[in-house]
């Protein structure tokens, strides 16, 4: 079965199984330091966007050599909680703040690892808000949000062969939405190797 068939099939069923779209990862970001397994809360899509996305998501992993990966978008990351506070935390974002759409605003580049390049997406306020609260609950000391994003590809390639991809994925997502599923619990962050990732929990 070759990556867009099985985004078809994980599309079809409303959302893609974590461990298979990870267990084929083309590299391993390096990380510094002892490899933790902490939480992630993200939020995940479904029907033709989410297809498109994944489809999107295995061309550019091939293109560029880089892990693949489920389309997300990252609601608080690299909680360091045990699994039923994390569990509580996750349920705070299914009282009607997850809208059943969310636009695409841009498509942009970065230096950073996780948003080489990404599309910007806009979410209501309210859930911005509860993100900004959930955030401060998994680590009251220190936290850090990143602006709403969906990432397409993770590395660190060349600007000149990033700023080509973006012209490409511009003319895909120019003016769409993203059909939302709904909050999960993956296992999940900065410091875990993107093919140790897997979903421990879903709330749709």
């Amino acid at each position: 079965m070759t990556s867009a068939q099985a985004a078809a099939t994980g599309a079809t069923a409303g959302k893609t199984g974590i461990s298979s779209q990870f267990s084929e990862s083309r590299e391993r970001h390096e990380f510094e330091g002892n490899v933790h397994l902490g939480y992630s809360i993200w939020l995940s899509f479904q029907g033709p966007g989410a297809l498109k996305l994944q489809e999107t998501i295995s061309c550019l992993s091939r293109q560029f050599s880089a892990p693949e990966f489920q389309p997300h978008l990252t609601l608080v990351g690299d909680i360091d909680l045990g699994l039923e506070e994390v569990r509580s935390l996750a349920k705070r974002f299914t009282g009607g703040f997850i809208p059943s759409e969310i636009p695409i605003r841009s498509v942009e580049i970065s230096d950073e690892y996780f948003m080489a390049l990404h599309l910007s997406v806009e979410i209501p306020a309210d859930l911005q808000s509860m993100r900004e609260t959930v955030a401060r609950s998994a680590n009251a000391r220190s936290y850090k949000l990143d602006a709403p994003h969906v990432s397409l590809l993770y590395g660190t390639p060349g600007r000149d062969a990033l700023a080509n991809a973006q012209e490409t994925v511009r003319a895909d997502f120019a003016g769409a939405t993203l059909r939302v599923s709904g909050p999960s619990i993956v296992q999940s962050s900065k410091t875990t190797p993107i093919s140790d990732w897997k979903l421990v929990a879903d709330f749709d």
